[in-house]
């Protein structure tokens, strides 16, 4: 791999990186004493300062009143539940993100397993599709069930801080924009 990809590794895809890959990178980057090794070190305590915000902002989420109900009861969670229709030739599958209490996202389920019984099984597709939106959403009731943030609430939760870095260059580069029309 040669000097520049190593670059291009470790300024673009180091937040992709497993740890492993980092310490790769690192020893890698130190075995050639190449003059970046002193950014991998920042690179890495940045990407790591990142995880723990990625954390905190999913379990402020979770501390938030369900948006759908309103109840404070159990703590929030963001899962995918899949429903099925299926209609001789067409299957209509649907994943519904939500992000809700353990009783609001159980009762959802409950409507697409109703659903998912009587209309999924009428197309060859959904003869297929119908057992795995099932399981899946089966498996989406036992994440609910563990006191964790689920991914799905953890990519949420990214998505977030990324959309306010965004606004925030956003706003940024229009202050600097006015600042400069007004000299």
């Amino acid at each position: 791999m040669s000097e520049e990809q190593l670059h291009r590794i470790a300024e673009n895809d180091v937040f992709k990186l497993t740890p492993e890959g980092l310490q790769a990178l690192r020893e890698e980057v130190l075995k050639r004493e190449l003059p970046l090794w002193f950014q991998i070190d920042d690179l890495i305590e940045d990407r790591n300062h990142f995880i723990q915000l990625v954390h905190r902002t999913a379990e402020n989420l979770r501390d938030l009143p369900c948006p759908i109900c309103g109840s404070e009861e159990y703590k929030l969670n963001y899962v995918t539940i899949t429903t099925i229709i299926g209609k001789v030739f067409t299957t209509k599958i649907t994943n519904q993100p939500i992000l809700g209490c353990y009783n609001c996202v159980y009762n959802i389920k409950q409507e697409a397993e109703d659903t998912n019984s009587i209309y999924g099984w009428w197309s060859i597709e959904g003869l297929i599709e119908t057992p795995k939106a099932l399981k899946a959403n089966d498996n989406a009731m036992k994440l609910m069930a563990i006191d964790e943030p689920t991914e799905e609430l953890l990519n949420y939760a990214y998505i977030l801080i990324m959309r306010e870095r965004e606004e925030e260059q956003r706003l940024d580069a229009l202050t600097i924009t006015i600042e400069k029309e007004l000299q």
